[in-house]
């Protein structure tokens, strides 16, 4: 199930991930999934989830 999620970044930085987005035929949100998904992968998910408390 997807969740929406929202952020702030700096307006060029959108402008350009938004270009980006478009030149790889995809999502502004399919490419921040995907980076995500590797990043949590690279790190290892333990280190990425919140201790309960």
């Amino acid at each position: 199930m997807k969740k929406r999620f929202t952020f702030t970044l700096d307006e060029d930085v959108v402008k350009k991930a938004k270009k980006q987005a478009i030149d790889e035929n995809t999502s502004l949100s399919a490419k921040v999934e995907k980076l995500l998904s590797q990043d949590s992968k690279n790190n290892g998910d333990e280190k990425n989830t919140p201790k309960k408390k």
